[in-house]
Parts: structure tokens; C-alpha cells; sequence
């Protein structure tokens, strides 16, 4: 059983409905925990809600107060809600001998770095290419255990207060794998673990998540789903 982890704040839930949907389609018996704030609804499918009274204009902060909040003691995978998982995730086995997996950025590393985000802005990496920026995504991480968020946390503590809007889940993981040595980490291939709809026909790779990052492909993930459940109908109906 491979526990699936998520943060949801807000009242829209079609979006995470989706992901839950599609990991309990793709995965045997799954285990998964929404992380949110106190008035979030529930996500129908999952087998728990965590809250914590966290800031939400603090999304940064909020994470990862949440996921180390959890405390757990055993492997589990932390899921963006705009991600759908279309093969199994043999969460257990990619951490075996390591103490956390991150996803490593694979598109777009070339991209000039957007200075300013959600009124902040983060001057200090002007004229530099996102994948010098940020060489790795937070929206498909693996830990061993919580250990990994606290030191995400103890990171964010002492970075700009604007990190904790935006960017510092990004900018903790990327200081907290500087403090590690190679053979401790297994890094996951955005194009596998991540991979954005429109790469899904130019890359020999079969992804295991889908990213449907930005409202710009929210159309899009809506009809990728309907793709994983009419397979997964017909499956059922040819067994």
C-alpha cells in the first residue's frame, strides 16, 4: 500500500477530485491524506483529512507546516492537485536505500526566470535561466519520512519573507539537496514524474504523472481524464 499525500485550501475540489480519482484508478489500494485548513471540504476518496490552522496567504509556509506537521514515519509521495497519476507509483521502492526523492526540471530549463510573482518580487536571480533558478520541482516529491520537511521548514525560517508566499517550497528543496550528498537522494525526471501534456508526444519516456500546471490547461486535464476512466472502464470490461 503507497500513500499518497496532497494540500488543498479553498472551495474548489474538481481539480483535486480528479487526482484522487485517477490515483485510486492507477494504483492498488492507496492510501491518501489531504493536508488542509480548517474550513477546506473534504475530497471525496480520501481516507483522511490532517488540518492544521495555517495562513493561507502563507501557501508557502502552509505546505510545508502541513506536511511536516503529519509526522509520519514511513515512505508516501506529495502530489500537486493539478497533477493526474496515470501508472502505478511504487513509492517504497524508490526510496529503499535513499532518504528522499525530488523532481528534477527537464523542460523549459532554458526559460528566462519570472522576477515577480504573486506581488513579490525576486530580483537577486535577475538575467538567470529557470533551471539555474530552480533545478527542482515541488510538485511530485517522495520521502522516507518527514525528516525531509522538517528540513524544508528550519530552510524556509531563515530565507526573505517573501519566499513565503511564493517560490520558497522550490528554493527550501533546492537548499536542503545542497546539504545532502548524491547517493541519498533518487531524483525523478520531470518528463516522467511531472510531465507536462503538451511534451506527452515528443519524448520517448512513458509518464507515470501528468502536470497540468496553469488554468491554461485545465481543459486539458479534464479531458485526460475522461481518457484514464474510459480505459480503465473498458479494462474492467474485458477481464
Amino acid at each position: 500500500m503507497s500513500i499518497f499525500i496532497f494540500m488543498h485550501v479553498g472551495a474548489e475540489l474538481d481539480t483535486p477530485q480528479m487526482m484522487v480519482d485517477s490515483i485510486r484508478l492507477t494504483n492498488k489500494s492507496p492510501f491518501i491524506i489531504q493536508c488542509s485548513d480548517l474550513n477546506t471540504k473534504k475530497v471525496n476518496g480520501v481516507n483522511e483529512v490532517f488540518r492544521l490552522p495555517v495562513d493561507t496567504s502563507k501557501l508557502m509556509t502552509a505546505r510545508l507546516e502541513l506536511f511536516q506537521g503529519l509526522k509520519l514515519s514511513e515512505p508516501a509521495i506529495y502530489l500537486d492537485t493539478d497533477m493526474l497519476v496515470i501508472r502505478s507509483i511504487p513509492v517504497e521502492d524508490i526510496v529503499d536505500d535513499r532518504r528522499f526523492a525530488v523532481c528534477r526540471r527537464v523542460f523549459d530549463r532554458q526559460t528566462p526566470f519570472n522576477q515577480e510573482m504573486r506581488g513579490q518580487v525576486f530580483d537577486e536571480y535577475a538575467r538567470l535561466p529557470l533551471g539555474a533558478v530552480f533545478p527542482f520541482l515541488a510538485c511530485t516529491t517522495i520521502t522516507k519520512d518527514s525528516s525531509f520537511w522538517f528540513m524544508c521548514n528550519r530552510v524556509l525560517d531563515y530565507l526573505d519573507p517573501k519566499y513565503k508566499t511564493w517560490y520558497g517550497d522550490q528554493e527550501a528543496i533546492k537548499h536542503v539537496v545542497h546539504q545532502h550528498r548524491p547517493d541519498e537522494i533518487e531524483f525523478l525526471p520531470e518528463d516522467i514524474f511531472a510531465c507536462l501534456p503538451e511534451y506527452t508526444g515528443r519524448i520517448r519516456s512513458k509518464p507515470s504523472i501528468l502536470h497540468f500546471k496553469g488554468h491554461h490547461r485545465k481543459p486539458s486535464m479534464i479531458k485526460a481524464f475522461s481518457s484514464i476512466c474510459e480505459a480503465w472502464s473498458s479494462s474492467r470490461f474485458n477481464k
